[in-house]
């Protein structure tokens, strides 16, 4: 038996869903067995994969590639905002599947749920096809560098802070919050993530906007951006998968929702009182939200209280659990 991933990301349209499924391939690796993760995508992945069992391929467009490599025992896994019911038809219908989904894009067929928002339940999947709903905060994706996260220290003011806007930041506002940074507090590190997809301009400006207390992180590794996390006191980042691992390591966060498909994940963060700020790219007191958020959460307790609040909701062992749970279930079928 062999287990394949098939999903989609490269340098237009973003690593979150790669770098869920990288938890996933070594939550199953740990485990022995045989993986391989194929992505619809461009060169831009490549960095992101790493030394990952992977292909890169168009299986959305050309799904044969996909059927002439997988036989009747294996698992297949597929996290997808494009692909679309036919194709999730034929697969479940040849496969034990299992389907990431973050909004209940579509009726999936027979098969397995995984949905790792906070508050998914909501969603109310249906279990008279899917057998199995592996749904909320147990079953959040993180990549093994997050699985065992460190005792965070709580100092007594904010000295750094990390700004993250995914592998593209799509909206270029890594500049404008660099700006308004400077503006509340000259004296705050920047600790600044630089994808590999974004815009020269935008890291042009980026260059221009870097002072003495600035550091530049260009397309760093799960490793390193642990290491950045554990580090800052605050972070200023896009509402989607950085978002977990950011409250796995209990950094208090103002997330900004950038793309509609961010807007369940950070209402559900919101509404259980795990951020420390939420608004969207397009609000124009954008700005003045950030600031008194920072003023709000200057002092050490405001940030101690949200920082435990987030660890007690995700503990990193999202990907081991799904893991184990997909595979008992499996065995128990191949035992009737």
């Amino acid at each position: 038996m062999k287990i394949f991933i098939l999903t989609e990301g490269g340098s237009k349209i973003g690593a979150g869903h790669v770098t869920r499924c990288l938890s996933l391939y070594q939550a199953f690796l740990e485990l022995s067995y045989d993986i391989k993760i194929i992505v619809n995508g461009d060169e831009g992945i490549k960095k992101t994969l790493g030394n990952t069992n992977y292909l890169i391929c168009d299986w959305l467009n050309n799904p044969n590639l996909i059927f002439n490599l997988i036989e009747k025992e294996d698992i297949i896994i597929i996290d997808s905002y494009l692909a679309p019911l036919q194709f999730y038809n034929k697969i479940s219908s040849n496969l034990f599947s299992i389907y990431i989904d973050d909004y209940r894009r579509l009726d999936y067929p027979n098969g397995i749920v995984i949905n790792g928002i906070i508050k998914s339940n909501h969603f109310n999947y249906p279990t008279d096809k899917c057998k199995i709903n592996l749904i909320g905060n147990k079953y959040i994706l993180l990549r093994k560098d997050f699985w065992n996260p460190p005792k965070r220290e709580i100092k007594e003011n904010i000295t750094e802070i990390m700004v993250t806007f995914g592998n593209e930041d799509l909206r270029n506002l890594t500049p404008i919050i660099m700006k308004q940074l400077n503006k509340i507090n000259s004296n705050f590190i920047k600790n600044i993530i630089v994808g590999s997809g974004f815009q020269s301009e935008c890291i042009k400006l980026i260059e221009k906007l870097k002072d003495n207390n600035t550091n530049l992180f260009y397309s760093i590794d799960g490793k390193r951006m642990a290491e950045i996390m554990g580090s800052s006191d605050f972070a200023i980042s896009a509402a989607g998968q950085t978002l977990n691992e950011l409250a796995c390591f209990g950094v208090p966060t103002f997330a900004i929702t950038i793309i509609d498909n961010q807007i369940d994940n950070a209402n559900s963060f919101e509404s259980m009182g795990c951020l420390a700020g939420l608004t969207n790219y397009k609000n124009p007191n954008l700005a003045k939200n950030l600031k008194v958020t920072l003023e709000k959460f200057k002092s050490k307790g405001s940030r101690k209280g949200l920082s435990e609040l987030l660890t007690k909701f995700i503990d990193g062992q999202g990907a081991r659990n799904v893991a184990k749970e997909v595979l008992n279930y499996y065995n128990s079928l191949q035992k009737r």
